[in-house]
């Protein structure tokens, strides 16, 4: 998800899903994976220093909650003195009617957030959530 709102170029593998009567989970690999500035600026490395495992994975509780995990590893800890990192992500939608409904999202890494990575994350969840917006209209167009 997100590939082209995030300007993400490495998801050329499609994720793992699995999927039961009332959920879908998924689960996407990345080895080596260089991170976006917003997740430097949590993580502490350089720009140039890949994550050594990037996993996302997540599940759709229901159409209306999708539950996300973001696991960032590296070998060795970072200048910030750590080698893993996790932000968890929840979407949830609460219908108002058959054509309008509240959006709510909530989000939160596993670290006090530098003030510099405020602003990049908050760019990037704005630009993230406006896609998502649009997948959302198109389902509860398909739903009627």
């Amino acid at each position: 998800m997100h590939i082209g709102s995030l300007g993400i170029t490495d998801r050329i593998k499609p994720p793992k899903v699995s999927t039961t009567t009332t959920s879908a989970k998924f689960r996407s690999e990345f080895v080596d994976r260089l991170l976006q500035p917003a997740h430097c600026a949590i993580t502490g490395p350089e720009l140039d220093r890949p994550a050594n495992l990037f996993v996302t994975e997540g599940e759709f509780v229901s159409p209306a909650v999708h539950d996300a995990i973001e696991t960032i590893e590296y070998d060795a800890p970072t200048p910030a003195g750590r080698s893993k990192y996790a932000l968890r992500i929840v979407h949830a939608t609460t219908p108002i009617s058959m054509d309008k409904y509240r959006y709510h999202y909530l989000f939160g890494w596993d670290v006090k957030l530098p003030s510099e990575a405020i602003a990049a994350m908050q760019a990037g969840i704005e630009t993230a959530f406006t896609g998502d917006k649009v997948i959302l209209r198109a389902i509860s167009k398909s739903l009627r």
